[in-house]
């Protein structure tokens, strides 16, 4: 009997993976006889989730259908996959709900987690798109989505990747504080000993300015001097120690100004004059 082996998997990130999988099949081969209808995975009755599961470990990550193709017996199949799909997550014999919280990540370990999640939605699309059958109409809205998939891909992987310490010094990034009004760390968690009044407030938002004192790790490996306000986060890569610029009334002013100037790009006209 073949024994199947199958990667490590999170119960979080399979129900993820089997989510998409099942909207996939939906968009591609629509069935008037089964309307569509949203999955709940935190509330669903656990066999029907429990069987979504083994589904998607079935077909995603054995060899199942080539075996049905080839005749053998497809009870039988599902019997040897499903034995070594709950060896391998013992979490399937019974409903682990409620799923653990996501952890708190670090910004670039969130944005790698983020690009692992595309990566499995764009190797679902292709999937999807590669095999025969489905409808024309269902066709374009998956291409549609792996351009999408593929775009934010390609941004993540640019962040992720980009050269920040060059011959001339540091590269540094600002952006809008993602943390709702409040000072932005980028996931650190830091106390009141880690910082250091930078000797202005925004003009922006009005509140402090404030700066690590020294590099503060920010995922996969990196560190930054980190400063932020209420609205604005700005990080200065580690460069071993050497002097870098400080930031100043004028330069946070103009770390404003620019991102006004983004947002207003990316707003859609009927939407930016109504602000």
């Amino acid at each position: 009997m073949k024994i199947y082996h199958f990667p490590p998997l999170t119960p979080a990130r399979l129900v993820r993976e089997s989510v998409v999988g099942y909207y996939l099949r939906l968009l591609k081969y629509p069935d008037p006889e089964r309307p569509f209808s949203k999955l709940d995975p935190k509330t669903m009755p656990w066999p029907e989730l429990q069987g979504l599961l083994l589904a998607h470990l079935r077909h995603r990550y054995t060899d199942y259908e080539a075996r049905l193709a080839s005749g053998e017996d497809r009870e039988t199949l599902r019997h040897e996959i499903h034995s070594d799909a709950f060896h391998a997550f013992p979490f399937l014999r019974a409903d682990p709900r409620p799923f653990p919280p996501p952890p708190v990540r670090l910004a670039f370990d969130e944005a790698a987690a983020r690009l692992s999640t595309l990566t499995d939605l764009r190797h679902g699309l292709l999937e999807a798109l590669n095999s025969p059958g489905g409808r024309g109409a269902s066709r374009e809205t998956l291409r549609g989505m792996l351009t999408r998939a593929e775009g934010e891909i390609a941004e993540l992987t640019a962040l992720l990747t980009q050269r920040r310490i060059t011959e001339e010094g540091a590269i540094c990034s600002f952006a809008r504080t993602t943390t709702g009004g409040d000072y932005d760390w980028l996931g650190a968690r830091l106390s009141p000993n880690h910082l250091r009044y930078a000797g202005f407030k925004c003009p922006g938002c009005g509140g402090g300015v404030y700066e690590t004192k020294r590099p503060v790790p920010i995922g996969q490996g990196k560190r930054a001097i980190l400063a932020s306000c209420l609205c604005v986060t700005h990080l200065t890569p580690d460069d071993g120690g050497r002097r870098f610029e400080p930031v100043t009334l004028e330069r946070w002013a103009g770390f404003l100004e620019k991102i006004g100037t983004m947002e207003e790009e990316e707003t859609p006209p009927s939407r930016a004059s109504s602000v």
